[in-house]
């Protein structure tokens, strides 16, 4: 719930921020404040990687990056209820990966949880379109 409510209020901090505030800043600012966080946590859980874990990491830190430019670019172009509902398909991509990869399936509370972020957000869809009409019905016509 913790988590959930960190990624509720980054995600609308970044959408106030792009306001004003370019993408690749607005990035850069969050990398460097999140490299600055786990930075010193690293003396003490910090250890050496094998070859092949750094290019793992590498990867995923150039998919990473990317998919956090383009959402916060996405959320300079459409409302937070709009954008978050596609951040949601990442559980998706991690239940499937993590059964095709490591033969992992998911447990009860994978599906409940998935349920209630699905649910969450067709109501959100659904809010969000019912709100949309009403704002059409009621604009005057020019």
């Amino acid at each position: 719930m913790i988590a959930a409510f960190g990624v509720g209020v980054t995600t609308i901090t970044i959408r106030q921020i792009g306001r004003t505030e370019g993408t690749q800043t607005t990035v850069l600012w969050f990398s460097l404040l999140s490299i600055l966080a786990t930075g010193l946590l690293m003396p003490f859980y910090g250890q050496a990687h094998p070859a092949h874990v750094w290019l793992i990491l590498v990867a995923l830190g150039i998919f990473g990056g990317t998919a956090q430019i383009l959402l916060t670019a996405s959320l300079r172009y459409a409302a937070v209820s709009v954008v978050v509902p596609f951040d949601y398909v990442q559980l998706l991509w991690a239940v499937l990966l993590g059964w095709l990869l490591f033969a992992q399936r998911p447990v009860p509370t994978t599906w409940i949880g998935g349920a209630a972020i699905i649910a969450g957000g067709l109501y959100t869809l659904y809010r969000e379109h019912k709100l949309g009409r009403e704002k059409a019905r009621t604009a005057p016509l020019l």
